[in-house]
């Protein structure tokens, strides 16, 4: 591992002075990681360079309310559990949530962009890829590193005058920062769609 970024969390005082970004309530931080999981399993993250995998599942999410909101997020999170991942994942997911809508259906109805794609652009939108916060969280999330094994990393390979506990402190820093401003960025690129599709669609009426 590039210990570049490693030394940049290790020398950090507190969590501010990695970034700051408004904190997220339980269940936005439940919903984002549902997202952040799934795009990790078949996206690959970092290391995505597009195509036309994504099944349209992530713009449906724009304008739901809480409770759907937390439906979606609680049957990612139970698919996971039993051992669904990535494309198997989110098609299990569109059968439970949306019975009678065919995957066909949905990718009609997604414009044209790839959505892992979307996903990904919010995200390198949000941070920077040598931006240490990333790289880390990309370490938990991509690489399916634990919080313990990244701060056994820390204070072993980079930052020995570290304890164990300072360092998974740095770890979590990190991966709540991550969270945080994907998840502010993606309501922001969904917002902006929902609105142009409005202004689109009122257009379209004044025309017809």
């Amino acid at each position: 591992m590039s210990t570049s970024a490693w030394e940049t969390v290790a020398k950090a005082p507190r969590k501010s002075w990695l970034g700051k970004v408004k904190r997220l309530t339980p269940m936005q931080e439940r919903w984002v990681k549902a997202i952040l999981g799934v795009w990790a399993d078949e996206f690959g993250g970092a290391y995505y360079t597009g195509g036309n995998d994504g099944c349209g599942i992530w713009r449906f999410v724009s304008g739901w309310s809480a409770e759907e909101s937390d439906k979606f997020t609680k049957v990612l999170e139970g698919l996971r559990k039993i051992g669904y991942q990535g494309q198997e994942l989110l098609i299990k997911a569109q059968a439970i949530i949306w019975p009678k809508r065919t995957i066909s259906d949905m990718l009609n109805r997604a414009n044209d962009e790839d959505e892992a794609d979307f996903v990904e652009k919010a995200i390198l939108k949000a941070w920077s890829k040598d931006n240490p916060v990333y790289v880390i969280a990309c370490k938990y999330y991509v690489d399916r590193n634990t919080v313990q094994e990244l701060a056994n990393y820390m204070q072993y390979q980079v930052a020995p005058w570290l304890t164990n506990k300072q360092c998974a402190d740095r770890v979590r820093w990190c991966i709540s920062l991550f969270d945080a401003k994907v998840y502010f960025v993606l309501h922001e690129e969904m917002d902006k769609e929902k609105a142009a599709r409005e202004v689109e669609q009122k257009n379209i009426f004044e025309f017809t």
